[in-house]
């Protein structure tokens, strides 16, 4: 067996990323929710399961309503 790392995905077309956070699974998301911290102070969401089957709609939504960059992010386990 191998330890090397695949990409699944490749980002084109956003600004650097500051942080990453992986949602847990939830009935509508079975493998969670992908959230970017993006140095332009957007915020964009992926589907995880659907970003890690190279599907076309795994993006869900982008919010600017910061404008810094945004730095960290964090879910909440709750």
């Amino acid at each position: 067996m191998s330890d090397i790392l695949t990409s699944v995905w490749l980002t084109s077309g956003f600004p650097r990323f500051h942080d990453i956070a992986w949602a847990p699974a939830n009935a509508d998301h079975p493998k969670g929710i992908i959230a970017g911290a993006l140095e332009n102070g957007s915020l964009v969401l992926w589907d995880a399961e659907k970003l890690m089957k190279g599907a076309d709609d795994a993006f869900m939504s982008q919010t600017t309503k910061h404008t810094g960059a945004i730095k960290s992010l964090q879910f909440n386990p709750l």
